[in-house]
């Protein structure tokens, strides 16, 4: 009792990150369409000319397009234990930023080809491209490294893998109850088991039945592990169990050493036997 327990950690959820970072990545996509076509709405009325959405949403397919770009410099950063050196992170942005260009430009000449009569030169979309969307593109790749940057400084810096010592939980020697005016001090390790007993908990030392104002819940969290649940509103002492006996339908009977018998719910047989009897069976 009370060495302090020692686990792996668990391995990142790949699923849950990868999700979060998707939902990101397409809200930051999805909103800089939409303020590039109220930009060329704006830009219509300037020039007094007529404004096609179906034509802006044709050009910005330049960003929707682009989320698996998006994600692949993402995860980029993220192969690195610590935030990678200023020049691997220009070199990661200028890659990837020139792989949406091309990409982006790709994607608007293959729907022009299909959705209009003569489709735009990919060569004049590629301009089109660098001289409206570049200085976009790379800062919107930018602030994928910032918020990265900033997420790293946000995690423990401990490796996947490496053991961690969890604080054992706090562990009591003596309850305290009070009856009337008369005051209990009762050593833990002579308790036999614990029942519920709303608004209370009975708690039960060899031949003496104690009432005490807490919950089973609340009373489990202090004990140590001595103390186990077999039902939802029982706790016993293992050190007081001398057998068990199966009643044939998946619970059990515990004989205690004060002759108390306790239901053993087949929910709780589990934890018991492998606590108990040092198996997981």
């Amino acid at each position: 009792m009370g060495k302090a327990m020692v686990s792996n950690i668990p391995i990142q959820k790949k699923h849950d990150s990868l999700l979060t970072v998707t939902y990101l990545a397409a809200f930051a996509l999805a909103l800089v369409a939409t303020l590039s076509i109220l930009q060329d709405y704006a830009h219509s009325l300037r020039h007094s000319h007529d404004f096609y959405i179906s034509e802006s949403l044709l050009f910005k397919a330049y960003w929707l397009c682009n989320l698996p770009t998006l994600l692949c410099v993402w995860f980029a950063f993220k192969k690195g234990e610590s935030p990678p050196p200023l020049l691997k992170c220009l070199s990661i942005v200028l890659t990837y930023s020139a792989a949406h260009l091309i990409v982006g430009t790709t994607s608007i000449w293959l729907l022009s080809s299909l959705t209009k009569e003569v489709g735009y030169s990919f060569g004049k979309l590629l301009i089109y491209a660098v001289s409206n969307d570049a200085v976009v593109t790379i800062g919107l790749y930018c602030c994928v490294l910032i918020v990265y940057q900033l997420s790293i400084k946000r995690q423990p810096k401990v490796k996947i893998g490496d053991p961690i010592v969890k604080t054992p939980r706090p562990e009591i020697s003596h309850l305290q109850i009070k009856q009337g005016q008369r005051q209990f001090s009762i050593d833990v390790k002579d308790i036999q088991f614990i029942a519920s007993a709303t608004p209370y908990v009975s708690i039960n030392v060899d031949d003496k039945v104690y009432l005490y104002s807490s919950s089973i819940k609340k009373l489990s969290a202090l004990l140590d592990d001595r103390f186990i649940r077999v039902h939802r509103g029982t706790i016993v002492n293992l050190d007081k169990v001398l057998m068990s006996e199966s009643r044939l339908n998946g619970d059990y009977d515990l004989k205690l050493s004060n002759g108390a018998s306790i239901r053993l719910s087949r929910t709780f047989v589990k934890s018991f036997k492998s606590k108990y009897l040092g198996t997981s069976a």
